[in-house]
């Protein structure tokens, strides 16, 4: 069984401020009454705010690669979860996200930009992804 870390870098995190900030620019531009624009400001940074919160708290940390193909990761909450289906999104050399649902339903959005792993390391998360299979089924 291979383990790959997840680390929260500080270009994920600056990332997320950058669209945040975008976002708010793009309300502020908006051709609307300055009342309105304040409500929607709001409502976008207590979205936005609430949306990071829940990423940090329930993203996976480490991501175990067994023989089989299977999968399964720790969560940031310190729950183990067995992954039973793996919806991708982007597998690219630069990118890769994909949502990860355990046998028991829970879901966990998993998002690595190039410079959070080791090119080896995400290479190998990459094939896992592609290769999955769910973890009672027969090669």
């Amino acid at each position: 069984m291979q383990a790959i870390d997840l680390p929260l870098t500080h270009s994920l995190r600056a990332a997320f401020v950058v669209l945040g900030l975008i976002g708010a620019g793009l309300v502020l531009l908006s051709p609307v009454q300055w009342p309105w624009r304040l409500a929607w400001l709001s409502c976008w940074l207590v979205s936005n705010t609430i949306l990071w919160r829940h990423y940090v708290r329930s993203r996976p940390t480490r991501l175990l690669l067994s023989q089989n193909r299977g999968l399964s990761c720790l969560l940031a909450d310190g729950r183990e979860m067995q992954v039973a289906r793996c919806e991708l999104g982007v597998v690219r050399p630069w990118l890769v996200s994909a949502r990860l649902v355990g046998i028991e339903g829970h879901k966990s959005d998993l998002f690595v930009p190039r410079g959070m792993l080791q090119a080896d390391a995400h290479w190998a998360m990459r094939r896992a992804l592609i290769e999955f299979r769910k973890p009672d089924s027969e090669l």
